[in-house]
């Protein structure tokens, strides 16, 4: 039935039924993809008081056209027995396309409504919509149509930039799918020379198991401590890097010389 006045949706929305590793499908199956919207993301985050709520979007030829790991917590406001209600999509939604206005525009609004029926205080996604490629204020540096689009929608729509800001601003991107040769001759002078020397000194790379994330761990603790930035206890990793490695989402990479791990 056709409501007189009420424009009809483009896409139906729902929440998502099925397992892990349906839904890491329906991940994969978006340009953007990304480990933080994965089931085995959700799995971690809901031993730290998370709880995942996945969602759907399809077209009415049931066609799959966006998805989100919606993840929400409640926080006690001080002693009073008030929770506020904090919902995040963190890197997504995913969409098959940021192009396509009304669609974005839709699933935008469906999260709006989704956050309202749960009674949230707020919402917060950072998608991974590039505002440009190229270097920042150097002459490559070119302007994404698409998420220049997206940038003035949420703006003019009443959405706020957050201040604090969880995940990191830019992202790089290398094809690998590049020879050696090709790789190295994109490098910087002093990035070949030093992967070069490595290799003349007896560097040698090996892929870690899960009972190398002990080693793994100790290492980043020391690299932390010399660059000075906070990182969490090692049961956190053994969760992190554990998971992912099991599920065949993640590998580590150990460099020793002599066997002895550097």
């Amino acid at each position: 039935m056709v409501i007189p006045g009420v424009t009809p949706k483009m896409m139906e929305f729902s929440e998502f039924i099925g397992t892990g590793n349906e839904w890491n499908q329906v991940v994969a199956a978006f340009p953007q993809s990304h480990f933080l919207q994965t089931w085995e993301w959700s799995q971690l985050k809901s031993a730290y008081g998370w709880r995942p709520l996945p969602l759907l979007w399809k077209s009415a030829a049931g066609e799959l056209r966006g998805a989100a790991m919606v993840l929400e917590r409640s926080e006690h406001l001080w002693k009073l027995p008030i929770h506020l209600r904090l919902l995040y999509v963190p890197r997504g939604p995913l969409l098959t396309s940021w192009s396509e206005t009304e669609e974005y525009q839709q699933v935008l609004t469906d999260l709006v409504d989704f956050a309202r029926q749960r009674s949230a205080m707020f919402i917060k996604f950072d998608a991974e919509v590039p505002l440009g490629t190229g270097m920042p204020g150097e002459a490559d540096e070119q302007t994404d149509p698409a998420g220049a689009a997206l940038a003035l929608h949420l703006q003019q729509s009443g959405w706020r930039f957050s201040q604090d800001q969880v995940q990191f601003r830019n992202t790089v991107l290398v094809d690998l799918a590049a020879s050696e040769d090709e790789l190295l001759a994109r490098m910087k002078q002093k990035t070949r020379y030093n992967i070069r020397l490595a290799s003349r000194k007896g560097v040698v790379v090996r892929p870690a198991s899960v009972e190398d994330i002990p080693l793994l761990y100790r290492m980043y603790a020391v690299t932390s401590l010399r660059d000075g930035f906070v990182i969490r206890d090692e049961a956190y990793y053994q969760k992190v890097w554990g998971n992912f490695m099991a599920a065949g989402l993640a590998e580590g990479l150990v460099a020793e010389v002599a066997g002895e791990p550097v």
